[in-house]
């Protein structure tokens, strides 16, 4: 996967868990999100460049938290199904379903999320939701 992304010397000093992120991030580039785009970023930059206040929802040891389950077996199966819905293509078409519900509005599909995305099938996947 990383050769086909021609990411390898990118991604080979990253943890394997980061590995998985960041090819997730490359193909969701590939249909056109990309995250230096993402509203996160601009609306700090916009609220900075404002002199507003900058609150944060989320600490990085909760992100953290998510990213790097703390028991062995879980991060290899997360980056093992990672790295499964990437070559199936799997991964890609979330991706796009995700993407396109949030550009046209439609709330319904994205609260909906969890009973569609296949990804809510065991307790360490709907304890990350939680996290």
């Amino acid at each position: 996967m990383a050769a086909a992304e021609c990411a390898e010397s990118l991604i080979k000093p990253m943890r394997a868990e980061f590995q998985a992120i960041t090819l997730t991030t490359m193909v969701a580039r590939r249909q056109g999100v990309d995250p230096a785009y993402g509203i996160d970023g601009f609306l700090a930059g916009l609220a900075r460049g404002l002199g507003k206040p900058v609150v944060s929802l989320e600490t990085p040891e909760a992100q953290l938290a998510v990213m790097l389950p703390k028991d062995e077996a879980t991060r290899i199966k997360m980056v093992d199904e990672t790295l499964k819905g990437l070559e199936s293509g799997q991964a890609a078409t979330l991706i796009k379903r995700l993407t396109d519900a949030w550009a046209q509005g439609k709330l319904d599909e994205l609260e909906s999320y969890g009973q569609w995305c296949d990804c809510l099938n065991t307790p360490e996947q709907k304890s990350s939701t939680n996290a």
